[in-house]
């Protein structure tokens, strides 16, 4: 049973993953929103007495932005004042999501696949009769979105849906032969995509900035 200071820490716990959760899967609604979400999670690192990871998340995801901006890359203008912007996270966050997208697309551009597709079809290769509902609590989006994003995969018979006790109003998600041959093709390259994402920074770095994310998104404490 939780006790009542564990009680009062939950609704925060919770707020946290799903703001994190949107922010990793890349479908929140960047822009001001975001950054009032953003403002909100640091002050509930501050009153969770973590300031530390505040300033290190910070500073891991400036220090690959600023690596962009020198480089002159599509998202920063280099001649333009943008005023307290880089020192506030959430707008860090937003470009450096961005910037996993662009790696995303450069490695995987020949697979046929999303970002959000690799996640959930990532999420169904290791869970065996997982669920709409499943998919869409684990990604933090919505039913509809989970929908559009698995129907060309349903379509090519890379993804089957599986009846469950011949209800059809319940089923489950499967990779197909063909999807898990596929799946199996491509997987290896995640690794690229990410060594280039944090190409700006070293190991130890990436270990604290993943750990620190970890942290926020409430996957540990």
């Amino acid at each position: 049973m939780l006790v009542a200071a564990d009680r009062a820490k939950a609704p925060a716990k919770r707020f946290l993953a799903i703001v994190t959760g949107r922010i990793l899967s890349s479908l929140a609604s960047f822009g001001l929103f975001l950054i009032l979400e953003i403002v909100y999670i640091v002050n509930e690192l501050h009153r969770r007495e973590l300031p530390q990871a505040k300033s290190a998340i910070g500073t891991m995801v400036k220090t690959h932005n600023k690596t962009l901006e020198t480089q002159g890359a599509i998202g920063f203008m280099v001649d333009l004042n943008y005023g307290q912007l880089n020192d506030l996270l959430g707008h860090l966050l937003r470009h450096a999501v961005n910037r996993g997208q662009g790696t995303f697309h450069e490695v995987f551009e020949e697979d046929s696949v999303t970002p959000l597709q690799f996640m959930i079809v990532e999420l169904i290769s290791q869970n065996s009769e997982i669920t709409h509902t499943d998919i869409c609590k684990a990604m933090q989006t919505s039913a509809s979105v989970v929908t559009t994003t698995l129907k060309p995969l349903l379509a090519d018979g890379r993804l089957l849906k599986v009846v469950v006790n011949g209800d059809g109003r319940k089923v489950n998600y499967a990779l197909s032969r063909e999807g898990q041959a596929w799946f199996d093709r491509i997987k290896p390259k995640i690794a690229e995509s990410e060594a280039r994402l944090a190409e700006a920074l070293s190991e130890e770095e990436r270990a604290d900035l993943v750990r620190m994310l970890k942290l926020l998104a409430g996957v540990e404490t």
